[in-house]
This record gives structure tokens, C-alpha cells and sequence, in this order.
């Protein structure tokens, strides 16, 4: 091929590429649009939409910061009436939302689901993980309720492509935002992080892949309730599984606290800097200075390590530390405390 030819038809894909190019990527987008269509489509009969009635109060200290290790500084304004969304959990009329929502006096919760609205009562909070636990009361009984499955959890990846539903503004629609997974281990190794916008009262709602899978529960995890920080957070559905499990159980789950502060030993573990006077570590027996190796026979590998181990627990919980002191091992028993702030 000449020269001349080679210009002519290298000129011409210039031209000619681009809008074959154009076609498939429009081609592709029509069949992402379609795929997040179906996806809020197949999620949406598991959400539920709340109305949540409220005395207005000023804005407050919000109890699930999720600073571990202190009071964090969030601020929650109760507004007197708001529309949330609520993720079914049981056939009976158990659901589970962000409680966040049910902060404040609330004066009543009802559940729309069609054109009714159901009385709902606040069952349990778990302040691990930001969950309340409700139940709708009186039914009718053709009601039917399709809860969400917690047998078979679909495996998480970043850059998996994602859409938050909720029933924040109808709860006859769903609202939905798409995004990707961001980060699968937050917050202490059990929230899911999504570049999906969320708004307040889409929190409860179902962070779900494009096949329609519930991958779990958008939550509040920042400090400042109501406010778009750009990324959102959902507990994923192993987490919601245990979390319910234990609140019919037991009730309300409050966070552990240890009462120490600590860095990362350079030989492994942590070392203990300060213990906080009146908390679990001190009624332990732990000192400044001591070299904790191992909780309840699984070695810490650094502060970080430490931190989430507690995070995952709950106050009354019973811990054992494997500890070097002045050359010696101790075995130190410990029943943690509750987090402060929380009541």
C-alpha cells in the first residue's frame, strides 16, 4: 500500500472510529441503565417507607458517632416529621433501619406500605453498627411482607457497580443513586463504603449490585447527620444477620469500652500508655506500660487490630488478654464497660 493510501484511510478511521465508537458506548450505557432499572426494580418490594413523628428539638449529641473512644461531636436535628426508609426483616413485621432516625422524642412510627400506614414500635438499637430494630404492631392479615434474604450473601469487591434504593420520598417509588463500591472493610472491618449519594432519609434502605442482590443496609456512619459528605456507608448482610439474631434476643446492644490508651508496641501487639480510672481496664488489673499480645487466643497484630477487635464487641462481654509485664506472661480477665455518651 502506498503512502498516500495509508494517509488517506488512517485520516478517514479518524472520522469514521469515532462514531462507531459513539454508537457502542451509547449501545452499552442504554444496557447499564437498563441493569440499574431492574435492580432498583427487583429490591425495591423489600424496602418500606416510615414516617416518623417527632417532637422538634434542637440539635443534639448524636450517641452513634462512630468514634470509638470517646463522645464524637455529631449533631442530630430532630425534625417534627420525616419520611425514612426500613428494609423488611421478617415475615411477623420485623425491620431494621438506621437509628439515626429515631433519635430525639419520637411521638409515633408508622410504616406505609401501599396506601396504609401500619403502627410500628421500636423493638431494639444496636449502637455498634447504627441499627434499630422495629415491629410493625396490628395487620392486616393478607398483608404480606417480603423480607430480605440473609442465606446466600453475595461476595463483596471494590469497583463492583452498586445503586442505593430507598422510600425516603414515596412509598410507592423507590429513590435510587448508583455508584461502586469504594472500600469493603470500614469502620472497623464491617461497613461497605459506596460513592452512591445518599440522602438522610434513604439511610435504611438497600445498597444492592445490578443483578438485585441486597448486599446490606445504607447507614449514617459520618459525624454530621444530614450532611452529603460525598461517600456512604452500608453494613453488610452477614453484620445485619448477627445483629438481629442477638437484638430478639437480648434487646438493645450497647458498644464496649475498654478504657485505655494505647499505641502500637514495636514488638507486636499494643502498649498501654494510659488506663482510664474507673473503666474495665482498670478493675482488670492492667498497667501502664504492659505489652497485651493476644484477646480471647487470637494475636493483636497493632493498635488498629485492637480497635476493631473492641468495636465488634458489646458492653458485659468478658475479654482475655495475654500480657507481657517486666518479662513476665499474665493472663488478665476483663468484662467491658459501655462506650461514654451512650445512655
Amino acid at each position: 500500500m502506498s503512502i498516500q493510501k495509508k494517509i488517506f484511510f488512517g485520516l478517514l478511521s479518524l472520522f469514521i472510529f469515532p462514531i462507531f465508537a459513539m454508537g457502542s458506548g451509547i449501545k452499552d450505557l442504554e444496557i447499564l441503565q437498563k441493569a440499574v432499572q431492574e435492580s432498583a426494580a427487583k429490591a425495591a418490594p423489600y424496602v418500606v417507607q416510615l414516617k416518623i413523628l417527632a417532637t422538634p428539638t434542637r440539635p443534639r449529641y448524636n450517641p452513634f458517632s462512630p468514634i470509638p473512644y470517646g463522645r464524637g461531636s455529631g449533631n442530630l436535628s430532630t425534625v417534627g416529621e420525616r419520611y425514612v426508609s426500613a428494609l423488611i426483616a421478617s415475615e411477623d413485621g420485623l425491620l431494621l433501619t438506621d437509628a439515626s432516625h429515631l433519635v430525639g422524642k419520637i411521638n409515633s412510627i408508622l410504616a406505609i406500605i401501599g396506601s396504609k400506614e401500619y403502627p410500628v414500635k421500636i423493638v431494639a438499637k444496636d449502637y455498634r453498627f447504627n441499627l434499630a430494630l422495629l415491629k410493625i404492631g396490628k395487620k392486616e392479615k393478607d398483608l404480606k411482607l417480603k423480607p430480605i434474604s440473609f442465606e446466600k450473601p453475595v461476595s463483596l469487591r471494590v469497583g463492583t457497580f452498586v445503586a442505593t434504593v430507598g422510600k425516603a420520598y414515596d412509598s410507592q417509588s423507590p429513590t435510587v443513586s448508583f455508584g461502586i463500591i469504594s472500600a469493603v472493610h470500614r469502620y472497623g472491618d464491617y461497613a461497605i463504603q459506596t460513592d452512591a449519594a445518599v440522602s438522610p432519609g434513604c439511610t435504611g434502605g438497600a445498597l444492592v449490585d445490578l443483578k438485585g442482590n441486597i448486599l446490606g443496609m445504607v447507614v449514617t456512619l459520618t459525624k454530621r447527620v444530614g450532611v452529603n459528605s460525598g461517600i456512604g456507608f452500608a453494613i453488610p448482610l452477614s453484620v445485619l444477620k448477627k445483629s438481629l439474631e442477638i437484638m430478639k434476643k437480648e434487646g438493645t446492644i450497647k458498644p464496649a469500652f475498654f478504657g485505655i490508651r494505647f499505641t502500637t508496641h514495636p514488638k507486636g501487639g499494643i502498649k498501654i500508655e494510659e488506663v482510664v480510672k474507673g473503666s474495665a481496664a482498670e478493675k482488670s488489673g492492667i498497667q501502664v506500660g504492659d505489652q497485651v499480645i493476644e484477646m480471647n487466643g487470637t494475636k493483636i497484630k497493632d493498635m488498629d487490630d485492637f480497635r476493631k477487635k473492641v468495636m465488634l464487641k458489646r458492653a458485659g462481654e468478658e475479654i482475655h488478654l495475654l500480657v507481657l509485664r517486666n518479662g513476665k506472661t499474665l493472663k488478665i480477665k476483663a468484662v467491658l464497660g459501655v462506650r461514654p455518651g451512650i445512655r
